[in-house]
């Protein structure tokens, strides 16, 4: 795998397996330490990967403050549930790379893009680097 950038800020792990369109490969995605994404996993790193990423870069800005990431997860994942929630326009998606965790991102007064993340609750993951995650305690928040 190849890193671009770093884990404590942001970085991307890679290994492309196909060049040609659609360009497949194996990726994880760091954000503060804290990695989304399974590079276990082989994805479509040109929908896929950049796709999400690009999600992240268009964060919607939200302007409630939240006591703690814990009640932020909550107001985000408890609006799931709402159709007419303007929740999903801070879910982001990294395709089948990342469909175990649930990942919001959002925008704040200002214009830092903030994310929270976690394992889904009572997954069964195939994926070693996914299990590895405690997930209790696996609620991650970068700024």
């Amino acid at each position: 795998m190849r890193r671009l950038g770093d884990k404590l800020h942001f970085g991307l792990d890679y290994s492309i397996t196909n060049f040609k369109k659609p360009i497949m490969g194996y990726a994880k995605v760091w954000f503060g330490g804290s990695f989304m994404c399974s590079q276990e996993d082989l994805v479509y790193i040109d929908s896929y990967i950049f796709g999400g990423l690009k999600q992240i870069a268009d964060a919607h800005r939200l302007d409630i403050a939240f006591e703690d990431k814990y009640a932020l997860f909550a107001h985000f994942y408890n609006g799931l549930d709402n159709d007419n929630s303007n929740v999903y326009h801070h879910l982001v998606s990294f395709g089948t790379a990342a469909d175990d965790l649930i990942i919001f991102a959002y925008l704040d007064n200002t214009d830092t893009i903030h994310l929270v993340w976690r394992l889904e609750e009572n997954v069964d993951t195939p994926f070693e680097d996914l299990n590895a995650l405690d997930k209790e305690s696996a609620l991650l928040f970068y700024q």
